[in-house]
């Protein structure tokens, strides 16, 4: 990634945690905003010309938490598939509560772009394969355990003139959880939606920067709980694809 690019780790800094935050249990969200269609300026598909960059990483709070992935992040410029699975797994410690949060994220930089000065609107389109094993396994009462797995897509436009970003205007992710018990579950074919929305000017240099990402967690309280989280959309058959990205 571009040094001093923003640097996207999933959903607002992520630590879902218990009930907090993104707490949408057994949820899916996927929110398409009202846009006025129009002819597209460019249209951009496989193969794709521009860089491709991978980042995995985990965080540990407390003991024994371990994080796994069945496969390294990677997005192929040929077909516009990424690939990205995460796992994370957390027993209870005795004094304290413990996490472990685990991703896996994939960026595609577009080559260089012109548009003619004024208002556009660029759409990424992508479609994902993926599915997600979430367990949680509270001790007795009042312990607690929480599994949370997601998948999530955004883009940003970068300008290459004068090394300014246009943030995203809209992103969307798929998210699940529970606090008891499994939850096992696979999906072919999802969309996502992105758009980058701004003010662009002629004679400037501009570049789409399309971001994948899978995302787990594992929460535990003190005890004898148990947590694990596994999301794939990177193995046996499991891809998210970047079909096109449209300016208009």
């Amino acid at each position: 990634m571009r040094k001093g690019a923003p640097t996207v780790q999933g959903l607002w800094g992520r630590r879902i945690g218990f009930g907090g935050g993104l707490a949408v249990a057994l949820g899916l969200l996927v929110f398409l905003p009202a846009v006025a269609s129009a002819t597209p300026v460019f249209t951009l598909k496989s193969p794709f010309t521009g860089t491709a960059y991978s980042t995995e990483q985990a965080n540990f709070n407390g003991c024994g938490g371990t994080a796994s992935w069945a496969r390294n992040p990677f997005f192929n410029l040929t077909n516009g598939h990424a690939y990205a699975t995460a796992q994370s797994t957390q027993p209870s410690c005795k004094h304290s509560s413990a996490y472990t949060d685990t991703y896996a994220s994939v960026q595609f930089e577009s080559a260089a772009f012109v548009l003619a000065s004024g208002h556009h609107s660029i759409k990424l389109k992508w479609t994902v394969s993926f599915s997600f094993d979430l367990v949680a396994t509270p001790g007795p009462s009042p312990q607690t355990a929480f599994a949370y797995g997601d998948v999530f897509a955004t883009a940003y436009v970068y300008d290459a003139t004068n090394s300014t970003f246009i943030d995203a205007t809209h992103t969307t992710y798929l998210a699940y959880s529970t606090s008891n018990g499994s939850l096992v579950q696979s999906f072919s074919g999802v969309r996502l939606l992105d758009f980058v929305n701004g003010t662009f000017a002629t004679g400037h240099s501009y570049q789409v920067v399309a971001y994948f990402e899978v995302y787990v967690e594992a929460d535990v309280g003190v005890g004898s709980s148990t947590a694990s989280s596994l999301f794939n959309a990177g193995t046996s058959g499991k891809v998210a694809t970047l079909n096109l990205i449209t300016a208009s």
